[in-house]
């Protein structure tokens, strides 16, 4: 039994005698063989068994294939980039946009329209906040997205205020879909009606008057409006800035933004307010009872 001391010292003695059991078990014991006969057999034997085969696992290839992958994709995310067009308009100024589909957007003051040449073939799909007028040409769905809503529209003319909490869309033609943010709450608009944000929740469709897109050319109608708004359009038009206390009254009335004397006067007389210039453009308004 000395070979078999040799082995165990060579290598673990159960590695070692699960291999000659799983040998020894393939094949019968020759008959007239000396014991070390039968030994040198058994490692003749094993030493042809085939090895076991080892899936390597190369870092390297796996680092190189990753980065092919990322500068795909970073690639790809530069041409999108590239191809995305953002208009916007400052205070005081509008703008007139002609889209890919030859869709026209008016951009009222403070507004911005951004939207990607590369997928407008896919899908006609905008982002806007501001004040705009839409003519849509027919085609495929139209999506107009904004901080507090969506409108979808197939061919059609709507005005929509999308600015800080105020969501406001008017239909003018055609029909259009009108959703908040979360999609909780949807509304239906066909001409002459409108709709718009309250506690998160659009209002029904309601009639709204015909001066709705009388910005265009320079004139602002409101209908018991709140008169922080009316002030907030005010400051947009003249690139002003108004500092006033809280006011929970609302206003009816007009004003157009070519005269500021005038506008204010339109606005602070028949609510009994004052208005003094601190500078050539901050304007303080006070209660004047």
């Amino acid at each position: 039994m000395g070979k078999k001391s040799t082995i165990e010292q060579d290598q673990p003695h159960d590695a070692i005698e699960r291999k000659i059991l799983a040998t020894a078990s393939a094949f019968q014991v020759p008959e007239n063989l000396s014991q070390y006969e039968i030994w040198a057999l058994i490692e003749r034997r094993i030493a042809k068994r085939p090895a076991e085969k080892v899936v390597s696992f190369h870092f390297n290839t796996f680092l190189r294939i990753a980065a092919s992958f990322l500068v795909f994709v970073l690639a790809g995310f530069a041409v999108y980039q590239s191809q995305e067009v953002s208009i916007q308009t400052a205070f005081a100024e509008h703008k007139t946009i002609t889209l890919i589909d030859h869709s026209v957007v008016e951009l009222n003051a403070a507004s911005s329209l951004t939207y990607n040449k590369l997928t407008w073939s896919l899908t006609r799909k905008v982002y806007f906040t501001g004040e705009g007028f839409f003519s849509v040409s027919k085609g495929e769905k139209f999506e107009v997205i904004s901080p507090n809503g969506i409108t979808w529209v197939l061919g059609t003319e709507f005005n929509l205020i999308s600015r800080d909490s105020i969501y406001r869309v008017s239909c003018l033609e055609g029909k259009v879909r009108v959703s908040n943010q979360e999609a909780s709450s949807q509304v239906i608009l066909t001409p002459g009606l409108k709709t718009e944000l309250k506690q998160n929740r659009l209002t029904t469709a309601q009639p709204y008057h015909d001066n709705i897109t009388s910005w265009i050319t320079g004139e602002f109608y409101f209908e018991n409006t709140p008169l922080n708004e009316v002030l907030n359009t005010l400051e947009i038009q003249y690139n002003i800035s108004i500092v006033t206390e809280k006011d929970s009254r609302t206003y009816t009335g007009y004003f157009t933004n070519r005269n500021l004397e005038e506008a204010l006067k339109l606005v602070c007389l028949p609510l009994q307010l004052k208005y003094d210039f601190t500078d050539s453009t901050t304007i303080k308004i006070t209660n004047n009872k």
